[in-house]
Formats: C-alpha cells, structure tokens, sequence
C-alpha cells in the first residue's frame, strides 16, 4: 500500500516592525528559520543595550520560535519593566501566551498594548497579527480582522498580505484561493519576496502542480539564493516527483544554509523518513535522545519503529507522544501508525479503534480498514472481516476499487449471506464487466440463496455460470476452473430438467478439463442410456459490436436476433416490440414461440425492458431448452 506521510510540519515566518541596522541579521535569521543564530545574535544585542525594549522583544520571539514560552515570558517582562510605554513586549507577551493555550491571558496583554498606541498603528495590528499566526496555539480569524484593517489604512504594504496568506493558509483548504491571491499580491508589491514564493510553492505542490511550485521555489532562489526554506521545501517537491537525485543536493544545501543544531538534525531525520531510508532515521533519532523534548520526536520515533518492525518500542513510543501532544494537535497519521502497531502484535481491537480514527480524520486512511478486514479474514472471522470491508468502501466509495468489492462479496459469501455477498459481487462486475470471476462468484451466491443444493430446480445460478463460459471462452487455460465449475453446474441443472443434449455437452466440456471426475463419467453413462440424439447440426453465430447474434424465427417473424446469457426467456424495448408485431398498449404478459433451426419452445415469456439498448435479446437458457448450446470457441450453435 502506497503511503505518503508529509512530515515537514508548517513552520511559520514572522514579519517585524522595525528594520533598524542593530536588528537586521537577527531578523534575517527568523526569517531563514534560523531560530538558534537569531536567538544568540539578540542574546548579544541585549547585553550590549539592555535598555532597548525592542531587543528584549526580539529576543522573546526567539524563544518563543523555540519552543521556550516560559523563558519569552521573563524575557518580555524585562522589556516592559526596561520601557513600560512600549507596546511591543505587552504583544510579546500575548504571544507566549498563546504558546502556552492560554488566550484569556494573551488577550489581556494584546489589549493593554492596543492602549499604549493610536487605533491606525498599522504596526501593532500587524504585530498582533503575526502572534496569532505563528503562536503554537493559533487564532486565524483574529489575524485576518487585523490584517484587513492593516489593509484599510495601507494596502500597498507587502508584509501585510504575507501573513494574511499565512492566516489564510491556517484556515484549511477551503481558503486555499485567498491564501494564493494573498501571497501573489505580496510578490506584485514586491517582486524579490523568497518567503511569499516559497509558500507558493508549497501551496501548488501540495496540490500536485508540479510545474507551478518549482516555478515558485525557483523564483524565492533567484530573489535570495540563501534561503534554506526554499531549498528544504523544493527538496521535498522533487522527492515527490521521483526526482531523488535533485532533492537529496536541495536538502544538502539546506542543511548547509540552515543552523547546524539538534532541530535541524532531526528536520533532516523528518526528511530522510519522507525517502524511506528507514534506518539512517533511527540513528539520528538515537542520538537526538534527550536533546529534543517536542511531542513530534517521539511521534517519528514510533513512525520509524513500525517501519524497522520495532513494534513493541513504536507503542511505548507512541504513548509518549499521545501522552505529550495535546489532541487537538494529532494529525490522521498518528493514528495510522498507532493503527498498524497494535495490529501488528495482535491487539485487534485497539488497532480497530485507531483505524477508525484515522479515517474520521482522514478518508485516504481507509486501506487501514481493509488491513484489519484481511485480520479478521484469515482468522475465518467472516462476518467482522465484512464489516470493515463494507467501512472501507463506505468511508471513500469513490476510490473504492474492485478488488475491495471482491473481498466484501468474498467475506460476505463465506460468512452465508449471500444476498449480501451478491450485491458485492454485482458491482465486480460492474467495474470489468469482462472477468469471468465475477460471474463465478455471483453463480456461487446464487447457488447459496437456491439454500446450497447445487441440483437446485430454481436454477438461480445459471445466467451467471453461462456469462462464464461466455467470458472465460477467449481464455480458455488461464479460466479452466472456473471453467469446470460453470460447465458441471449447467450440466447439472440441464439433466434436472430433462435437457439431456445440452446437459451431455456441459459434462464432456467439463470432463475435458478434469478428466478424473468419476461422478461425472458416471452420469455421462446413465444419461447415454436414455438420450440419443436425433440432430447434431450446427448455425454459425454473427459476432457483432454489442455481441453475439443468432437467426432466429420470433413470433413468426425471421431474423438476426440478439443473445444474452443474463437474459430469462425473450427481452425486448419498445423498437423490439414494434418488431415483433406488438403494441405498446397490449397488455404486458407476453408469450411467444421460438424457433431454430428445425426445433421450436412454445410459451416462452417475453418481457419489455424500456432501457434495454437492443431491441430483441434471447436468452441463452432458452437454446439449452432446445437441447442446444453455444459453443464460443468454434463460433456456433451446436443442436445436442
């Protein structure tokens, strides 16, 4: 099963009022996700002018970006104690607060610093803005209120539009389209914006536009050939791609770009699962032990297990993790993974459980259903294994493939519901109306619903074993079995009804495939003795483009009819009708003869099908009445 985890978690770009000469490599650094080199550069600017309110701010953001919020609290605390009228660190502090999942708090400090200012300070809507956007615990519709004021008073200010794309982003698929004209207003503001393009890139590779996201990565590489993002996310577009060769130099050169430190080694681990060099993961997992205290170590620890087979490490693993992260963080994968885990050391109905969840989240996941359906299967616990089969089709019904609704019928079937299993079956042959095996199978669960007597008089299987004959005829040697098995039920229900010519042709076919079947050499002779054949003559079928045409005489009426196994007695349309000398308004039980060749049936039932797209068919069923049969390979019509 193909699957393809996207580990390259969102990180997020902040954009910052002031540009002054002290700040700008410390800017370009957060910028660049370079969050350790910006934290040690503001680190410095702080010991150098610790009575600037704005380098303790920056200093925060750092921290926040590094996932410290209680260090950016005293760190921002300092900064209103260094400058109380200076609104920047009451948003540093709602910021951290956010990091923390305490909005109550951060609004307090948002609010305190919107008094500290004019209500068209476009900096401190943005400022506001940019905390609750990149916060651990994000507030989007907030953002976007503030940025659309922002816009109100200024709208030629390209930073504006970057991060309402970013809010946009956050928002879900469903604001995709503002996220993309948002971003491409940023580029028309300023053409040399790499950040803007990157996300671009992002946007039209997740949406399988290969073309338009390397043209993007490509264009933030020309307007900053230093930006380690650019090169991390191209890397992972031509990893996409099958263009492996080209990601692996991409992702060195990030890594070259990017802080040498314990986060980028593990970016590097998340980029190494995306290729599937499992246990290179492993190494640079095992010395990052310790080191990385974020819930998604141990997320790609667990991942990394089941894929090594290390199941019994990747459930503690994946405890910690679930243990770690707040659930409204998890993503469909986790629950995947947890999923495969449990199922691989048996622990079925924890793996039902998280499979269930992840397909709740995510409907691509529904191959987690069908594994645990195959669980069940081999168990011979039918009736479960049908039940997380029918999930499987329900939860994604138009991805839903064939051989899905084979293991559903197949289940069904062996747990003896066979209305159940046919209906899957149906739809089998709905999708290849040309495998023999779905006309097999629907013989079978029709023979079932005859209550599993194979002699049945019902007859409820044939149409279905003469579709197999008719199908598994081109290939004669890939079907013998299934061959066999239709040729010894025809001959079985013809013999029940005294149709000895064509009950004695399905035996010799089938003995011909298995000529060590002592039953049936037996009946052979039982029959020899009581039917000798009068007629052996033969009519040469008409192949034509919607199937097999016989002549036949209809209600007096001579012509080139159509043949369908699936057809009981005679079906016709209204044009079939007018052709037989029929008015629509006569009443609608119908009966008629049927002649071929020197043999005629009386009374055989005509019904009108109003969608049918041939006017006249003929059941095969019907022939084998007559003690004839079609012989597909040879072309003809055999009398018996």
């Amino acid at each position: 099963m193909k699957r393809c985890i996207i580990l390259f978690f969102i990180l997020s770009y902040s954009i910052f009022p002031l540009v002054a000469q002290p700040y700008q490599q410390g800017i370009k650094m957060l910028e660049y996700e370079n969050y350790h080199s910006a934290y040690r550069i503001f680190t410095q600017q702080v010991r150098s002018a610790p009575n600037d309110p704005m380098a303790w701010y920056y200093l925060g953001i750092s921290l926040c970006y590094l996932g410290k919020a209680d260090s950016a609290i005293n760190v921002f605390t300092k900064g209103v104690s260094v400058d109380a009228k200076n609104y920047y660190n009451h948003v540093g502090l709602g910021r951290a607060y956010l990091e923390k999942n305490q909005p109550a708090k951060a609004n307090e400090h948002f609010e305190k610093a919107r008094t500290l200012t004019g209500a068209k300070d476009v900096n401190y809507l943005v400022a506001v803005a940019d905390a609750c956007v990149n916060a651990e615990y994000p507030d989007y519709n907030r953002a976007v209120s503030l940025l659309q004021k922002a816009i109100e008073i200024n709208n030629k200010n390209a930073e504006v539009y970057w991060l309402l794309g970013r809010a946009y982003e956050g928002m879900g698929v469903s604001r995709t389209g503002d996220a993309v004209s948002s971003y491409e207003r940023a580029t028309e503001l300023n053409p040399s914006y790499a950040k803007a393009y990157t996300r671009l890139g992002r946007i039209w590779r997740d949406a399988q536009r290969g073309e338009f996201s390397k043209n993007n990565f490509d264009k933030a590489l020309a307007a900053d050939p230093n930006f380690p993002p650019a090169y991390r996310e191209r890397a992972e577009l031509f990893y996409l791609i099958g263009q492996t060769e080209k990601a692996a130099q991409d992702y060195q050169q990030y890594l070259a770009l990017a802080d040498q430190s314990d986060d980028t080694r593990f970016r590097y681990a998340q980029f190494l699962f995306l290729t599937k060099k499992y246990a290179d993961v492993a190494q640079i997992l095992e010395s990052l032990q310790g080191k990385i205290e974020k819930p998604v170590y141990y997320r790609l620890m667990a991942y990394t297990d089941y894929e090594t087979g290390k199941y019994e490490s990747g459930l503690r693993n994946m405890a910690e993790y679930f243990r770690r992260i707040d659930p409204a963080k998890t993503i469909a994968a986790d629950y995947e993974y947890q999923s495969r885990l449990q199922l691989a050391v048996g622990n079925v109905e924890e793996a039902k459980h998280a499979a269930l969840t992840a397909v709740r989240m995510d409907s691509t996941k529904a191959d987690l259903l069908g594994d645990i359906a195959k669980w069940e299967y081999d168990r011979k616990n039918f009736g479960e294994a049908a039940h997380f089969y029918g999930l499987k089709i329900a939860a994604a019904p138009r991805r839903a493939q064939i051989v899905d609704y084979f293991n559903l019928g197949r289940a069904y079937y062996q747990n003896s519901n066979y209305a159940a299993a046919d209906s899957a079956f149906a739809s089998v042959v709905r999708l290849n109306p040309n495998w023999a095996v779905g006309y097999l199978w629907r013989g079978r669960c029709q023979q079932g619903l005859d209550h599993s007597n194979p002699d049945s008089v019902k007859g409820l299987a044939v149409p279905y074993y003469l579709m197999v004959v008719e199908k598994a005829s081109a290939d004669a040697t890939k079907y013998n079995r299934e061959l066999a098995e239709a040729y010894e039920y025809l001959g079985n229900i013809n013999l029940i009804r005294n149709h000895f010519g064509s009950a004695t042709y399905y035996y010799q076919q089938a003995l011909a495939i298995n000529p060590a079947n002592e039953p049936l050499k037996q009946t052979m002779a039982a029959i020899k003795d009581r039917y000798k054949p009068t007629n052996t003559a033969s009519i040469p079928l008409i192949q034509s483009p919607g199937g097999y045409q016989l002549e036949m005489t209809i209600n007096g009426v001579k012509q080139n009819y159509g043949l369908s196994s699936l057809v009981s007695g005679i079906s016709v349309n209204a044009e079939g009708l007018a052709a037989l000398g029929w008015s629509p308004t006569e009443s609608q039980t119908r009966t008629t003869v049927l002649k071929v060749g020197e043999r005629s049936l009386n009374q055989v039932p005509v019904f009108v099908r109003a969608d049918q797209q041939v006017p006249v068919l003929v059941g095969v069923e019907l022939l084998n009445r007559l003690n004839a049969v079609v012989d597909y390979s040879a072309g003809v019509l055999l009398f018996r």
